[in-house]
């Protein structure tokens, strides 16, 4: 099995973690002390043992790219201790939905599945259809990171919040939704297949402790979501292949 979906390792910490170190260096000095909230993953936690996920499970990435998030939270927390720095991560699960920036719109994998069934009415599932996942909609992510206003300093401490829609979805789950959205869907089954470890885990978020302390809440259920992703494509398809 190769080590991690072909990345160049060096440019992926470079971005992911060494871009972070950066950022941080270059503020511990600032009369204005910013708050830096870093978008993490939820995928840090790894081939998780009970469902669902909160701050108190154990970490255990099952990808350089999961690995090299964790490094750049341990930066957050190493700037807190050392500098005082108010630093925070939120730990997101899967996002999905509309974006500016169309070259990346089919980088996550519920836009992906989506624009493939929109344009080749064609599903692919593999071994891993039963894993469980949560997928949270743009706007509530983006909700969530306005909503760290409301978090007192003392959250600031380098620490992570879990963020996702509470929402159990298998790839199973996610095709027939699409099927009755879309006609004429036709599903492919590839059982043979074998993936990179981290897709065969499961994640479903326990963001209580987050909404108790900021009253965030994810509010755009998966099939609302599905919709307007969906005419999201529909209105830049030319754009999107």
């Amino acid at each position: 099995q190769e080590i991690d979906y072909k990345k160049n390792i060096k440019e992926d910490y470079n971005i992911n973690s060494f871009a972070t170190y950066n950022l941080l260096n270059k503020c511990k000095n600032l009369l204005s002390k910013p708050k830096i909230i870093y978008s993490s993953a939820a995928m840090i936690y790894g081939l998780t043992n009970k469902l669902p996920v909160n701050e108190k499970h154990y970490n255990s990435p099952p990808s350089i790219w999961a690995i090299h998030k964790l490094i750049s939270e341990m930066y957050l927390k190493y700037f807190h201790k050392i500098c005082g720095m108010k630093t925070l991560s939120l730990r997101l699960s899967n996002i999905y939905g509309p974006t500016d920036r169309l070259e990346i719109f089919s980088r996550v994998v519920l836009n992906k599945i989506s624009i493939k069934a929109y344009n080749e009415q064609q599903i692919h599932i593999f071994n891993n259809s039963k894993c469980k996942r949560d997928f949270i909609y743009i706007d509530d992510v983006i909700n969530a990171f306005l909503f760290t206003i409301f978090l007192t300093d003392k959250f600031f401490n380098g620490n992570h919040f879990v963020i996702g829609s509470g929402e159990t979805t298998t790839f199973d789950d996610l095709s027939i939704k699409l099927i009755n959205k879309k006609e004429n869907i036709k599903i492919i089954k590839d059982e043979k297949t074998q993936m990179h470890l981290a897709e065969y885990r499961d994640f479903v978020a326990d963001s209580s402790l987050f909404s108790s302390k900021t009253n965030w809440k994810s509010k755009v259920k998966l099939d609302e979501g599905l919709n307007r992703t969906l005419d999201f494509i529909k209105n830049n398809n030319d754009q999107l292949k």
